[in-house]
């Protein structure tokens, strides 16, 4: 019925996040490297009860850079989803381990009043627990993107 799913007040959310990133430059290219954690704990409002639910998030991705002109990139994920996230209102108090692995690479164009545009592509792959595969066709869902980017020209001190 609608009224089970109906929106719910807010509640207090406590989150904790620390990441590091490291980079280092050779000649013209740079590598950058980040590790991202995070944890979210809070009551949950589900149909019938309220719930305290704590979910982990975990990332890595690294970009090389080459000459300014390329840049080829890789990202790892691992997060828990609360099972109304993804809309799995028959398990209302679990935490879901979902995943994404992302690989791509991007073309920057000569710089035009400090603006350096680009132009891009990714392959991806999302993983989801077996139990919510028929929800998603699949445990592994194929993903690609194209996109433009713009960044800030290099400047030096």
């Amino acid at each position: 019925s609608s009224d089970l799913f109906a929106p719910q007040p807010r509640t207090d959310l406590n989150r904790f996040t620390a990441s590091a990133t490291y980079h280092r430059m050779s000649g013209e290219n740079v590598w950058a490297t980040t590790l991202a954690y995070g944890v979210n704990s809070g009551r949950e409002i589900i149909p019938g009860d309220v719930v305290d639910l704590v979910t982990h998030a975990l990332m890595l991705e690294s970009s090389m850079t080459f000459g300014e002109r390329q840049t080829w990139f890789g990202r790892a994920e691992l997060v828990g989803k609360p099972a109304h996230d993804l809309h799995a209102h028959e398990y209302p108090t679990r935490v879901f381990a979902v995943g994404k692995l992302e690989a791509g690479y991007v073309r920057n164009f000569k710089a035009w009043k400090s603006i350096v545009p680009g132009i891009g592509g990714a392959f991806s792959m999302s993983i989801v627990p077996s139990e919510l595969a028929p929800r998603y066709t699949s445990q592994v869902r194929p993903g690609f993107a194209v996109f433009f980017t713009i960044r800030p020209a290099r400047h030096s001190m």
